[in-house]
């Protein structure tokens, strides 16, 4: 329950612009990577198969890590 409180407080500060963004550039292909590996167990328990096809040498986007990790665990 906390945790959702805290989502909700942080997405306010994000839509009223109290929290500034930290942009760099990130390989997708390692940001996914590590994502998954923090899901797998709860994927395994659930027995789906997610296979990761971002291929090493795909393009740098330009994100903040942090924010940009929390959404793809969400999606996951």
């Amino acid at each position: 329950m906390l945790d959702l409180i805290n989502e909700v407080l942080d997405l306010a500060r994000v839509e009223s612009g109290e929290v500034k963004l930290m942009i760099e550039e990130i390989y997708p292909v390692e940001i996914i990577a590590e994502c998954l590996s923090l899901v797998s167990p709860l994927i395994a328990q659930k027995n789906i198969v997610v296979e990761n096809l971002v291929k090493a040498g795909v393009a740098l986007v330009r994100a903040d890590y942090m924010r940009l990790k929390h959404v793809l665990i969400n999606l996951l």
